[in-house]
């Protein structure tokens, strides 16, 4: 699967499972421990809920991208994810 995409885009996978009705912590961490098996590029974690983004930098071994921070709720929404994006990935 990675090498077909790899192929196509030669950019870094993104990698958003937020699906209605599915738990997206869980989806994410499954996702990011199969692609850092077989991707030596920095994964794209998308998702705009900051604890599925908090769990996945931690089952990740490499330097995250970290994709979907908004201003949804607010200031204090951007400085919780301004820390992440300090303390362990850039950010899109």
């Amino acid at each position: 699967m990675w090498l077909r995409y790899r192929k196509k885009s030669g950019s870094c996978p993104d990698l958003c499972v937020a699906y209605t009705g599915t738990d997206e912590k869980a989806n994410m961490i499954k996702a990011v421990r199969l692609f850092s098996r077989q991707v030596t590029l920095p994964l794209v974690i998308d998702s705009t809920n900051l604890e599925v983004i908090e769990e996945a930098l931690k089952c990740y071994g490499g330097k995250a991208i970290i994709n979907s921070i908004n201003l949804e709720d607010g200031k204090k929404r951007l400085i919780r994810s301004a820390a992440l994006q300090r303390d362990t990935a850039p950010f899109l």
